[in-house]
């Protein structure tokens, strides 16, 4: 799939509205995140912008990527996993008004850990935990691109500095 562009991506992911995230697939136990490093971890900073709700904007910058005419993408979730099912169908319902066909692939865990090492795969519904508060190691998981752990695939040098 080619790459679209960085502010195209950003505007996908602000499609799929915080409220719905947080109050149905988790029953309103979580808060809306502006950051992959969590509230209780160093390195946290409150009031950097989490991208707001803008679906004009999201249009507007689609038409003018690579994509115009639409797009087909496949997630890959977890099977038998109730709120990746749920965020799956969310972004399937906000991403169709940008003219993304969304399909769902429901995968056992161990291809899609395989999938996910191997770089094969448009998108997949994760989430990362760790058994320490160490920002580094939440960092490393999902934005550091050298070969020490990454699992994103996402690639930034900015990231290193």
């Amino acid at each position: 799939m080619p790459r679209s562009s960085r502010d195209c991506a950003w505007e996908w992911d602000c499609s799929s509205t915080s409220f719905a995230l947080s109050s149905v697939v988790y029953a309103g136990y979580a808060d809306p995140a502006s950051s992959f490093i969590s509230p209780g971890l160093t390195g946290h900073a409150e009031g950097i912008s989490g991208g707001e709700y803008n679906m004009d904007k999201a249009k507007k910058l689609m038409s003018e990527s690579d994509h115009a005419e639409g797009l087909e993408i496949t997630i890959q979730i977890p099977s038998g996993v109730a709120d990746r099912e749920l965020l799956a169908q969310i972004a399937q319902q906000s991403w169709q008004d940008l003219g993304i066909t969304v399909h769902v692939q429901k995968l056992d865990d161990a291809t899609l850990v395989t999938n996910r090492t191997n770089g094969d795969f448009e998108v997949q519904v994760g989430y990362a935990t760790s058994d320490v508060s160490d920002t580094s190691q939440m960092i490393n998981f999902l934005a550091v691109t050298d070969d020490s752990g990454i699992r994103s695939g996402y690639g930034n040098p900015q990231v290193k500095k």
